[in-house]
């Protein structure tokens, strides 16, 4: 908790946060609070500022007196933002894996890299898709790198048992848990379980993700910025699944997925 109210007391936008840890209140209370820290009043189940990757480089810096300690926080460039401009970024699995070697040779592992909870790197924690499927933010600590089976050991925070010193992953199994889930990824799992869930179910999962995915897509295009290739290929390739899918529907449960998708004019619903 130190750490986290120090990062909120350098971070303009949490200065005036503070974070403590309690007994749960309810089942889907995680005992995490950020208060007001005049009225104590809490205003969100978040850390604040370490929930970001400036954040926890501002607040390590300033316990350890290093001003490089941003090297060791990884960042994929697809997330590069306002809130990981400090970090040490990389395009692609390669590039990843020459930033552990050249921080390993360094002495400055363990890195910390940013990844997603959602991802196949963990256990689903969802059996449908959650109402906020992109705020799954999560760090782990990279322990070790070996450049020639290009596997990876790190520490996780879920706890022991999601520890992978002894089981080895795949360098590209850890570049693929630092981009938002894809939207195929979605629709992979969802067609998966589809002989197990109810048509009702279904199409509401498909609701959530053509909902989800579609303001995702076009906040990128708001602020100004393009969607990168890969997130292109998947947001043509998933509208077109979702599109087929939807025809194989009743009219008034195809009419609300289709709803959902606000799907530019290159995909046909006809």
């Amino acid at each position: 908790m130190t750490a986290a109210n120090v990062a909120n007391m350098l971070d303009p936008d949490f200065s005036d946060r503070r974070y403590t840890q309690r007994p749960p209140l309810r089942a889907s209370d995680t005992g995490e609070a950020l208060l007001n820290a005049r009225t104590g009043e809490v205003v969100a189940q978040v850390p604040g500022a370490a929930a970001y990757p400036n954040g926890l480089i501002r607040a390590s810096e300033s316990i350890t007196g290093r001003n490089t300690e941003a090297q060791s926080f990884l960042v994929n460039s697809e997330r590069r933002g306002r809130t990981s401009a400090l970090a040490n970024h990389f395009d692609d699995a390669d590039h990843l894996g020459n930033r552990l070697v050249q921080l390993d040779r360094a002495g400055q592992l363990p890195a910390i890299i940013f990844v997603h909870a959602n991802s196949d790197l963990f256990p689903q924690r969802f059996s449908n898709i959650p109402g906020a499927p992109f705020s799954d933010g999560h760090f782990i600590s990279v322990t070790g790198y070996d450049p020639v089976t290009r596997t990876v050991r790190y520490d996780d925070q879920f706890g022991p048992e999601s520890d992978r010193n002894a089981r080895r992953v795949s360098l590209q199994s850890l570049y693929d848990a630092t981009h938002a889930v894809r939207a195929n990824q979605w629709l992979d799992r969802l067609e998966a379980r589809r002989e197990r869930m109810s048509e009702a179910e279904f199409v509401r999962n498909l609701e959530q993700l053509g909902r989800s995915y579609a303001e995702r897509w076009q906040s990128f295009r708001r602020n100004g910025g393009g969607l990168l290739p890969a997130v292109e290929a998947d947001r043509v390739s998933a509208l077109a699944r979702v599109v087929a899918l939807a025809r194989a529907l009743p009219p008034g449960s195809r009419q609300r997925v289709e709803r959902s998708l606000e799907a530019p004019p290159t995909v046909s619903r006809r």
